[in-house]
Formats: structure tokens, C-alpha cells, sequence
């Protein structure tokens, strides 16, 4: 009997050991085949770097990674047109084509001029006249003619036409510039004084925007600076857009300013260089200035 009773006690004490370890064993975490568990590699970005400041570089779901990917699409156009601006032509390339159009002379009369006109038979016709700021005089009898951008030798040639009805002899007639006034370069935009300079005889580009301070480092678009002349011979006005970096001033010909010549450094690119010119050029300068002159 003692003996049977000490199986019977065994038994449960057993039991109970297996019960222990079977309520143990889901708890055993076994390591994986193959070593230890490897750090997850990162996301890859859906987008360039350059998006970086405004799109994050990973996302957690894939409705939220095509709208940004919308997003990203909607704003492409805008970032390449910000970073992007394309260049006008090199400075040097376009100095023969643009100097082929000089047609200043010292001699040439402009607004603000004052002339003597005298009459050699005719005294009492004598008169001093000033140019407009639209290039016209009034001259005594015959009222307004343009006289601006002619010389004064020119001059005289009109007037002799112009008199010739109202003598019975076509008049010798002497025109004497009695004060000369100051010749002008504009110079606009991204400089330090933007406004006219003074045309002293021979002036050239660089010189011009020196004159007016340098263009600011900071915000001038060099690449495409901007010229706008009065052709006399054509009557019409031009514009020429170039690359004016200082990389491109070491060129063997000068480009040559004439007055009345507009400079501009933008601070955004120019697409359309003529309505650029109708838009903002022609809104910022007075009348006798785009419309130069000489202008026919």
C-alpha cells in the first residue's frame, strides 16, 4: 500500500511539470535561419532632390505618394522656369550686328539744343530757336519742323527750301548751334543708379553701366541684358537681347552706345523680347525717347 500511494503521488507532481513547461514554451522566440533579424533597408524617394524642401523623401501610403506625385507634376513647370532662364546670345556675337547700326555724330542736333538762324539778305528774319523734347522748332514764318538727329548744315538745307516761297530769291541761311545740350544714355533695371547717364563722345556698354553704379550682384540677370536703339535708317526702333557676364567682355570690338540709347538689366528672364519692350520699356521711358529724334 505505501508503495502504490507513492506512485499515485508521483504521478500529479509530474503532471504538473509538464503543465509548467507547456505553459512556457510559447514564450521561446527561436532566432530566424540564416542569423540574426537585419536592419530594414530605407525607402527609396518617389522624387528627384531637387523636390526635397517641399516633398518628404519617404511616404507611408501609396494614395498619399500620388498626390504628391500630382503635386510634384502640377509644380514642375514653375520650378524649371525659376531655375532655368535660358541666355541671350554672347556679347561678342552680337557687337558687329548691333555696332553696323551707329549713326551718331557730334554734329547731329537734339532736344534741348539752341540755335542761331541768320539770314544773310534778310536781317530781320534772324532768330534763335530751341529743340523740343519731341525733336521739333518753331521757326519764325514756317512754324514746327524736325530738326533733331540733322546737322546743322542740314538744317540749313531745309530751311532754304522752306523759305524759298516766301522770297522772291531762295535765302542764304547760316544755322549756329549757340548752346549745345547734354546727351544722354539710359541705363535701367538691376544697377546701382538706374537713370540717364551723360554721353561724352564715344561711350560703350560697359562703360554706360559703369556709369550708373555697376549691376547689382544679387539680383542682375546679365545673361540677358537688354539694348533698345532708334535706327535712323530703317525709322523704326530695334532691340537685341545678349549674354552680358563679365566672362564675355573680353571681346577685340566694343559694342559703341549712341544717345538716346536704352540700357535694361532685368531681374526675371525676358521671353518675348518686343512685347517685353511694348510692356515695360515703353510704360517707364518718356515719349521723346522712344520715339527718338531722327525718327522721320
Amino acid at each position: 500500500m505505501i508503495a502504490s500511494t507513492s506512485r499515485i503521488c508521483r504521478a500529479p507532481a509530474s503532471a504538473a511539470r509538464r503543465g509548467r513547461a507547456r505553459e512556457i514554451r510559447p514564450e521561446r522566440r527561436r532566432p530566424l535561419r540564416g542569423g540574426p533579424r537585419r536592419a530594414p533597408l530605407p525607402a527609396r524617394p518617389l522624387f528627384p532632390r531637387a523636390f526635397a524642401p517641399i516633398i518628404p523623401s519617404t511616404l507611408s501610403t501609396p494614395r498619399i505618394a500620388d498626390l504628391f506625385r500630382a503635386a510634384a507634376l502640377a509644380l514642375l513647370p514653375a520650378f524649371l522656369a525659376s531655375g532655368c532662364a535660358s541666355s541671350g546670345p554672347a556679347l561678342g556675337s552680337v557687337i558687329p550686328q548691333i555696332n553696323a547700326t551707329y549713326s551718331w555724330a557730334d554734329e547731329q542736333l537734339a532736344p534741348g539744343d539752341e540755335l542761331e538762324v541768320h539770314f544773310a539778305e534778310h536781317t530781320t528774319y534772324d532768330h534763335t530757336v530751341v529743340v523740343r523734347v519731341t525733336g521739333t522748332a518753331s521757326f519764325l514764318g514756317i512754324g514746327e519742323l524736325r530738326v533733331a538727329g540733322s546737322t546743322p548744315v542740314e538744317l540749313e538745307t531745309q530751311l532754304v527750301e522752306k523759305y524759298s516761297g516766301t522770297f522772291a530769291a531762295p535765302p542764304r541761311i547760316h544755322v549756329q548751334v549757340r548752346e549745345r545740350a547734354a546727351r544722354h544714355v539710359v541705363v535701367m533695371g538691376e544697377v546701382t543708379n538706374p537713370g540717364p547717364v551723360v554721353f561724352d563722345g564715344r561711350m560703350t556698354f560697359q562703360e554706360a553701366v559703369g556709369l550708373a553704379g555697376g549691376p547689382l550682384k544679387e539680383t542682375a540677370l546679365l545673361k540677358q541684358a537688354l539694348l533698345v536703339r532708334w535706327v535712323a535708317s530703317e525709322s523704326k526702333q530695334r532691340a537685341w537681347m545678349f549674354d552680358a557676364r563679365e566672362r564675355h567682355w573680353g571681346t577685340a570690338e566694343p559694342l559703341y552706345m549712341q544717345p538716346d540709347d536704352v540700357v535694361f538689366i532685368p531681374n526675371t528672364p525676358i521671353d518675348d523680347v518686343d512685347i517685353w519692350v511694348e510692356q515695360y520699356i515703353r510704360r517707364l521711358l518718356p515719349f521723346p525717347l522712344l520715339v527718338p529724334v531722327g525718327g522721320g
